[in-house]
């Protein structure tokens, strides 16, 4: 279910979050956001979500649209009793991993959450970068955090963002919500 958020409450600051959309899953699927305003410097996505596949954590991907000219850098710990720790890259990539969420056969009400900033999106002279953080806890099944960067080779404008699962999805009950960032 998407909702528009009215941003008349939102401070005009600069440098202010102003909500812009929230997305609630009602089945599984993944997130869109479209007709994205382009009056602001910065975009910020909060994200709560879990998978939808039973046999393994699912892995989220952000693309702007779905092409193959992504390209990022993530460094993550996972583990129970203590952290493996590992980095991996994409380039020419269909979007920008994210890192895992737990999966379906996770504890009920179990959600990882990632919050991402994408500078300069509606700039028209500059890729596209992002910065995303992620963490989920598994109590005595584990966890994990992940610090990824990644960029978008296009000076296009960013007017829709997707955000989706590996495998089978992202499960009902998994929230997203789209800020925009004023100018400072």
């Amino acid at each position: 279910m998407l909702s528009l958020l009215s941003s008349n409450s939102a401070s005009t600051t600069k440098g202010a979050m102003v909500p812009i959309q929230k997305i609630s899953l009602s089945s599984s699927g993944g997130f869109v956001f479209s007709n994205i305003p382009q009056i602001y410097q910065d975009l910020f996505i909060s994200v709560s979500a879990r998978g939808d596949y039973a046999s393994s954590m699912d892995v989220v991907l952000l693309s702007w649209p779905y092409t193959q000219n992504h390209s990022y850098t993530t460094m993550r710990a996972l583990g129970s009793s203590s952290m493996t720790i590992d980095h991996f890259r994409g380039s020419t990539a269909y979007g920008v991993y994210l890192n895992s969420i737990p999966a379906a056969t996770s504890a009920s009400n179990t959600f990882g959450y990632i919050n991402i900033h994408i500078f300069d999106y509606s700039n028209t002279t500059r890729f596209k970068n992002v910065i995303a953080t992620q963490a989920f806890d598994l109590n005595t099944a584990g966890g994990g955090v992940s610090y990824t960067t990644g960029t978008k080779n296009t000076t296009t404008a960013i007017t829709e963002l997707s955000i989706g699962g590996g495998n089978a999805g992202i499960s009902a009950g998994s929230i997203a919500t789209l800020y925009g960032i004023r100018g400072a």
